[in-house]
């Protein structure tokens, strides 16, 4: 299962790397809790990318 995180509640090391726009954007993060791929501006986006992304 995915995991998807706010950027200002990530980790205080993972928020170092990423800038305050960053900071609102939702990340896709790995089991450590870091983010990695792309952020979404809204968790809707999110959403949309799941439906899509799927095989069937």
């Amino acid at each position: 299962m995915r995991t998807y995180v706010r950027g200002d509640c990530l980790s205080p090391e993972a928020q170092t790397t990423l800038t305050s726009a960053e900071l609102k954007q939702y990340w896709r993060v790995d089991d450590k809790e870091l983010p990695i791929g792309k952020p979404y501006l809204r968790r809707r986006d999110i959403e949309l990318y799941e439906k899509t992304s799927r095989t069937c």
